[in-house]
This record gives structure tokens, C-alpha cells and sequence, in this order.
């Protein structure tokens, strides 16, 4: 294999070198669209992943396949995501995450704005009244039609959405702090979940607590995605778990 590819880069190298000077030009320009191309409908394929996954999940399509290795249907959308996902379990729920955000817009919409996009202006519709509304709000709307019609790129649309963040309209500058003890040896697996957190969405001044904060509510969001923690939230929630007085969860 080694032999292979160095044969290739010998044989790219002599046809590059033999090139005039205004071919070389036209052959790194021709390069470059051709990498932006590829990348343009690798964000396209996030974006139908993401939209099928939500409907795997919606419509709990996991449940009608089999699994090859039991020969059995599948019990669980975990059971179905470790073994016909094709990629990490944190990276299925990332994007479903991101799928329940278009909810109510159209999918050549959602298309149209690609991955990359589409995950930055998702961070403005967690800001709705209610999650489980069927439309999004009027200011997602608007920051999606304001992209498209501008034309706006992932830099643009995340400066924009930031300055969006920042507004009296969404934030309502109310905060609590709280004081968490955690065993010295622990550390560095919290510190890696921020890391992570801080490389998927980045924030100004990452070391401060309110970043930090911002990073572990979306941290607990994404727990609170996994099914089996979705059903024990609903059993707290029916038994009045945050509400007053006593509660009890059957099994």
C-alpha cells in the first residue's frame, strides 16, 4: 500500500512540475472547488442523517429491524445505534438534537442551510417557551431566512447567532450559582466533558464560570436525550419529583 501511494505523489509531483505557470493555477483552483464541492455535500449528508435519525427516532422505526447479531428486533434505539448506528453514540444524539430543532421547517429549508450552519442557528431555538412546540419560534425563523438570503457563512451565522445569545429578548440575565464537590481523581473527566463541550460550541472566555455553566446545562441536555433517561424524567415528573412533598417512582 505504501508503494502505492508513494508512486502516486512521485507521479502527481512530475505532473504538477510540467505544468506551465498559468497551469498550475488553474489546476490548484480546480482542486480547491473540487474540496469545497465535496464538502458542501458532506454537510448536505449530515443534514439527511440527522433528519432520518429523527424520524428512527420518532417513529421508533428501530423497533420494525433486526439485529443481526441476536436475530432478535431491537429493544432499545441504543441497542440499534451501537450496531447499525455507524458512529458514536454521542454523535447520534448530537445530531438528533440538532434534527428536533427544524421541527416545523421545511426539509429543503434545512437542506439549503447544510450541517454546519444549520448546528450553529440551532443554538437559538433551544430558547424556546416550551420544547415540545411543533413551530419554531419567530426569531429562529428569521435568523434562518436572514442566512439563506444573505448568504451568509458558518463564521457570519455564529458572530450572528452569538449577538442574538446576548440579547435582553432571549437572556433573561437571571442565574444561580452552584457549588459542586468533586473527588480530586474525577476531575479530569469533567474537565474533558467541558473541553469537548467548548470545541462544539466555543465561548468567549471559556474559563470563566458562566461559560462553564452555559456548557454543563448543554452537557445535561444531551443526558436528558438518551431514552432511558427521558422515561425516568417523565416517571419524576408524574410522581411530582419537582414539585412539593413526597414522591414515589415504581419500576
Amino acid at each position: 500500500m505504501a508503494g502505492k501511494s508513494d508512486d502516486l505523489a512521485k507521479k502527481l509531483t512530475v505532473e504538477i512540475s510540467r505544468l506551465t505557470p498559468a497551469q498550475v493555477f488553474d489546476q490548484y483552483q480546480a482542486d480547491v472547488e473540487w474540496f469545497r464541492s465535496v464538502t458542501q455535500e458532506g454537510d448536505r449528508r449530515f443534514i439527511r442523517e440527522s433528519l432520518a435519525l429523527l424520524r428512527i427516532a420518532d417513529e421508533k422505526l428501530w423497533e420494525k429491524r433486526t439485529s443481526k447479531r441476536t436475530r432478535k428486533t431491537f429493544n432499545t434505539i441504543d441497542q440499534w445505534i451501537n450496531e447499525e448506528g455507524g458512529m458514536s453514540r454521542a454523535k447520534v444524539y448530537s445530531l438528533l438534537r440538532m434534527a428536533r430543532a427544524y421541527r416545523g421547517v421545511p426539509e429543503r429549508t434545512v437542506m439549503a442551510l447544510g450541517y454546519c450552519r444549520a448546528n450553529e442557528l440551532a443554538r437559538i431555538s433551544e430558547y424556546r417557551q416550551d420544547d415540545t412546540a411543533k413551530e419554531p419560534n419567530k426569531t429562529f425563523l428569521k435568523a434562518i431566512d436572514k442566512t439563506l438570503k444573505n448568504r451568509m457563512d458558518v463564521t457570519e451565522v455564529k458572530l450572528m447567532v452569538d449577538n442574538a445569545l446576548a440579547g435582553e429578548h432571549l437572556d433573561s440575565r437571571r442565574y444561580l450559582s452552584l457549588e459542586l464537590s468533586i473527588k480530586s481523581e474525577d476531575y479530569p473527566s469533567v474537565a474533558q466533558a467541558i473541553a469537548v463541550a467548548q470545541a462544539r460550541t466555543p465561548l468567549e472566555n471559556p474559563d470563566s464560570p458562566t461559560a462553564n455553566g452555559i456548557h454543563i446545562v448543554d452537557i445535561c441536555k444531551d443526558y436528558l436525550l438518551d431514552p432511558a433517561s427521558a422515561k425516568i424524567l417523565k416517571q419524576l415528573e408524574e410522581a411530582g419529583a419537582f414539585g412539593n412533598g413526597r414522591f414515589l417512582v415504581e419500576d
